[in-house]
């Protein structure tokens, strides 16, 4: 039922902060999310239906000018 499950997500949570310290990794409080619907992560917005692009950066992507030159297809393209 859903108690197991809740109960194997934290033992699984604890696992990870435990093997976290264990490497000598910090975290970072304002940067913990925990127990929400979706989380925007490297211009991913995760949920449990999957992720999609951060709608700002495709936003950004469509009204980006046309490139006119080679130096300005290479900085758009990265």
């Amino acid at each position: 039922g859903i108690r197991r499950f809740v109960w194997e997500h934290c033992v699984d949570v604890n696992r990870v902060l435990h093997r976290l310290r264990h490497a000598g990794a910090t975290i970072s409080a304002s940067k913990l999310f925990l127990c929400v619907p979706q989380v925007l992560v490297v211009g991913q917005l995760c949920s449990y239906q999957g992720r999609t692009p951060d709608t700002a950066k495709v936003d950004k992507i469509t009204h980006w000018p046309p490139c006119t030159t080679k130096t300005e297809v290479r900085a758009f393209l990265g």
